[in-house]
């Protein structure tokens, strides 16, 4: 007779225990931090919501809130200039605001040539005539032989954006009154305006045989957008908030700025 020994392993069960409070523990820091770091990049307009929520109120609960001086491009309008203060200054933790504007600074709101897309607003200069020239347009390669015209307040980006576009040294002079300029000035000059400036008295030109109403390459195009040290994610903060006001909408500039004016042009240049 023959004994067989049968050896039977039994399946030792594992010990190992899932640490279920440290992953709670994980998971309730990452909670805070993604909670906190929202209350600081959007800059806390909803704080009274979140101490509520919490059972607290300022004088016993500080977040650290850092505000920034912001000046103007001295080319920038007053209009556009009074709007952007009006939308930043929603902008606030606790009666902070954000921003603090000031006539200089390193951090600053300028105008730029940049064709990235990261700007808040984006407009066109154009060129423009008097009402009565019978000459309809120009050829950028024929700018260094006219003498250029603008509106003082606007003379230096101007001067600016054509020297970035075309690199070439143009001398742009500022006046006061551009439009009885202009009307003297048909063989020898040209004007260059903000579309917002647009109206019947101005004949627009084409550029380089663009018509801008047809063809924006019949403008030169340019942004406003921030320069200087303010951190990223309190500028996209900005641009959102800035992006709620029409006056940055460059398609209802141009809607506008389209009646009357393109077609009292074009009939004018037919007659």
């Amino acid at each position: 007779m023959h004994i067989v020994n049968l050896n039977v392993h039994k399946e030792k069960k594992s010990t190992h225990k899932v640490n279920y409070f440290g992953w709670f523990l994980t998971s309730l820091i990452l909670a805070m931090i993604s909670f906190f770091g929202y209350v600081y990049v959007l800059g806390g307009r909803n704080m009274a919501t979140f101490q509520n929520i919490l059972g607290v109120n300022s004088t016993n609960f500080t977040i650290p809130y850092v505000s920034y001086n912001l000046a103007f491009d001295s080319s920038i309008s007053t209009t556009v200039k009074e709007s952007i203060k009006k939308e930043l200054s929603d902008m606030e933790f606790t009666g902070i605001k954000r921003f603090n504007f000031v006539a200089t600074s390193d951090n600053k709101i300028t105008f730029t040539t940049t064709k990235d897309n990261n700007t808040f607003f984006n407009s066109y200069i154009v060129p423009v005539g008097h009402f009565y020239w019978i000459k309809d347009g120009i050829k950028s390669s024929d700018l260094s032989k006219l003498k250029i015209y603008a509106l003082k307040s606007q003379q230096t980006m101007i001067q600016k954006l054509l020297d970035d576009k075309y690199g070439g040294d143009f001398k742009v002079s500022g006046v006061d009154d551009l439009k009885s300029v202009l009307k003297i000035s048909e063989s020898s000059g040209v004007g260059f305006v903000d579309i917002s400036n647009l109206d019947y008295e101005y004949k627009l030109l084409t550029l380089d045989d663009k018509y801008f109403f047809d063809d924006k390459a019949g403008g030169i195009k340019y942004g406003l957008d921030f320069v200087g040290g303010i951190p990223d994610e309190i500028e996209n903060s900005a641009r959102k908030q800035l992006a709620n006001n029409d006056v940055f909408d460059i398609s209802k500039v141009a809607s506008i700025n389209m009646t009357g004016v393109t077609a009292l042009t074009r009939n004018l240049a037919i007659k």
